[in-house]
């Protein structure tokens, strides 16, 4: 600007602060055209527009937005500590609660049995609950990535009636399925997600419902409207006029929370958030006494590509095809695992009993491992990710820089289920993430997965 006065240039919107003792700062925006006569500089004519007000305002804008910024990320940072804090302890308490329930050579008591099953559910319940408070800090944050598809419904709603009828039957409650007058129909959705939307309307529907009631599933295409709209509908109490405003508050059981009906009082609004992301709707009616139905609506497809329905797989055959490193002979498989808590590490301990000819070896931090690593050539690597000392990354960084360990697989077992954590452990070079609680059946998969891909090798 000053340059501008020097040559006796015209100038415009130049902005600039003005402060006069007693006065507060000021914020100007100026143009101007300077005055000549017979060649002569005279001056400047032009105008003056007070801007403090939106200068002001911008820079609240801009505050608030570092605020919310530094609020997300302390957020965030909370949740991850959080669900690390948590997801320890419960790895040790569900992975000896599944290695004791499914044991075939040593098999329970009726009344351990019934312990046992009674540890499973109150760990799977505060896991779901780990699981859901997460997905929505990440929805409230705008970090839920959708893939957004043409998805056959019949495939998706029969999976989920697939996964609800066991528990219906538990109750006596009967499943209706009247959605295959749409044979065909496709949705524009995100499959996992849907299904998640699907699953936690019928899972309502029988925790809510009337022991032998009846739930029934519709889905039709609405007149005139590229849309389909799934209803379920169960006969259980309803909710009361007073507290429909409540449902999809986050945390709001309606009451429930004083009843021996498990639940979070997330689902539902983890569900609209969802639905509403996939470009959807949801909502709900609901007679006191009588019972409720629970509809959503989806956009239809345009296109006609099928989606393929996802394999399945029974979580508890592992104790089936699970045997003692004694029972199966044939070339050792050593597993180095790095772990600096004592009750992980023995679950792992046992967890390895059950991969033929497998045996363990263990460090409590990463570099220990490394040390352990150049003595004893694993076959594989488990790996913690928060470690005292050296973390889990940067071991993994000294392993892939060492000629004679670079070639070994490493898959990270991390507390940190967290989707930017799990993303840049598989960016690194993990051959997978695993999260705590460990599954117990995918555990095995994997070192047997390796094991098979290692004899192959030998064979071939």
């Amino acid at each position: 600007h000053l340059a501008d006065l020097e040559a006796h240039r015209e100038f415009r919107d130049f902005e600039y602060a003005f402060a006069a003792p007693g006065v507060s700062p000021r914020h100007f925006r100026i143009s101007g055209s300077p005055i000549f006569d017979n060649g002569s500089f005279m001056g400047y004519r032009g105008t003056a527009t007070d801007v403090t007000n939106r200068v002001e305002a911008e820079r609240a804008l801009e505050k608030a937005r570092e605020e919310a910024d530094r609020a997300n990320r302390a957020k965030s940072e909370f949740l991850s500590s959080m669900s690390h804090e948590l997801r320890t302890p419960l790895n040790a308490i569900l992975g000896f609660a599944q290695l004791l329930q499914y044991n075939p050579q040593q098999p329970l008591s009726k009344q351990q049995d019934d312990a046992v099953d009674h540890i499973m559910k109150g760990g799977q319940h505060l896991l779901h609950l780990i699981n859901e408070v997460l997905d929505l800090a990440k929805i409230e944050a705008g970090k839920v990535s959708l893939s957004i598809e043409d998805l056959d419904v019949g495939p998706a709603i029969q999976e989920a009636l697939t996964y609800i009828s066991p528990i219906a039957d538990q109750r006596g409650i009967s499943v209706i399925d009247e959605s295959a007058g749409c044979p065909g129909a496709k949705l524009r959705a995100d499959r996992t997600r849907f299904k998640q939307v699907l699953l936690n309307l019928l899972s309502n529907a029988v925790k809510y419902n009337r022991e032998n009631g009846r739930i029934t599933l519709r889905a039709f295409v609405e007149p005139g409207r590229s849309i389909l709209k799934i209803t379920v509908l169960d006969t259980g109490m309803g909710i009361p006029d007073d507290r429909k405003a409540e449902l999809f508050e986050p945390f709001s059981r309606l009451g429930a929370e004083t009843t021996e009906i498990e639940g979070t009082g997330i689902g539902l609004t983890i569900s609209k958030e969802l639905v509403e992301l996939m470009g959807g709707r949801i909502g709900f009616e609901s007679t006191y006494g009588e019972g409720s139905t629970f509809w959503i609506e989806m956009p239809l497809a345009t296109a006609t590509t099928a989606v393929a329905a996802d394999d399945s797989c029974d979580a508890n055959t592992w104790a089936d095809t699970g045997k003692d490193a004694g029972e199966d002979a044939g070339r050792s498989f050593t597993v180095l695992y790095v772990e600096d808590n004592p009750a992980n590490l023995q679950l792992m301990e046992w967890i390895v009993k059950r991969v033929p000819a497998a045996r363990l070896i263990s460090a409590h931090t990463a570099e220990l491992g490394l040390d352990l690593a150049e003595t004893e050539m694993p076959d594989v690597i488990l790996m913690d990710i928060n470690l005292p000392g050296m973390n889990g990354l940067q071991a993994l960084k000294s392993l892939q820089a060492n000629p004679k360990l670079a070639h070994i697989p490493v898959i990270a077992i991390s507390a940190d289920a967290m989707s930017g954590s799990i993303k840049r452990g598989l960016d690194a070079g993990f051959k997978a993430y695993l999260t705590k609680p460990i599954q117990i059946p995918e555990m095995l998969e994997r070192l047997n997965s390796i094991r098979d891909e290692m004899d192959n090798d030998l064979d071939a």
